[in-house]
């Protein structure tokens, strides 16, 4: 099992969608059994860089909650090409929620 984490933005994000809380809890518990089952791994798109960041959707498919698994960050980027100052010392296990909203708004607010 994988532990949470989340962004300084995450709970602000995730309170402005009180109809899709629930769901977007459902999606949480689902990514952190397994964060690798039905989630995308996002690459370069639009001339942005989202390697390393996860995808999965919420409801209807319109919203989505961007992610990183630590383990495999960890693996993936040198320490001077990480997003997330906190990698080394979160454990391995941790699943970092980046983002949760619409897909343009969630993709905009991750852009490297």
């Amino acid at each position: 099992m994988y532990v949470a984490a989340y962004s300084p933005e995450f709970p602000d994000q995730l309170a402005r969608y009180p109809q899709l809380r629930s769901k977007i809890r459902n999606a949480i518990k689902r990514v952190l059994q397994d964060p690798r089952y039905r989630t995308e791994l996002c690459e370069k798109k639009a001339g942005h860089d989202f390697r390393g960041i996860r995808s999965t959707h919420v409801g209807d498919g319109q919203f989505v909650i961007l992610f990183a698994i630590c383990d495999e960050y960890l693996k993936k980027f040198p320490v001077h090409d990480r997003i997330c100052r906190a990698c080394s010392s979160c454990p391995s296990n941790t699943v970092l929620f980046l983002t949760v909203g619409p897909h343009a708004q969630a993709y905009k607010s991750v852009v490297r």
